[in-house]
């Protein structure tokens, strides 16, 4: 990850990422959790939204990992 930001802004920029997947994701999913089950009845229906954040993240994933592989081959 880190080969994606410039030298300049590279922690900046790793620092940011993560923060900002732990406030979106780890802030919302109480509530998110919490208004499934009261909209489905089913307890099990938070599961839905971790698999989902989980889809995400492997998209993300494979999309981060395919342009490092592209950084790496511009570097030498």
């Amino acid at each position: 990850m880190p080969l994606l930001f410039d030298k300049d802004v590279r922690f900046t920029g790793v620092a940011m990422g993560w923060n900002l997947g732990v406030v979106i994701a780890g802030g919302t999913a109480p509530f998110v959790a919490v208004w499934l089950v009261a909209k489905t009845g089913n307890i099990l229906s938070p599961a839905v939204f971790v698999i989902v954040a989980a889809v995400i993240g492997l998209i993300s994933v494979a999309g981060v990992a395919r342009r490092s592989k592209v950084a790496q081959e511009q570097l030498g």
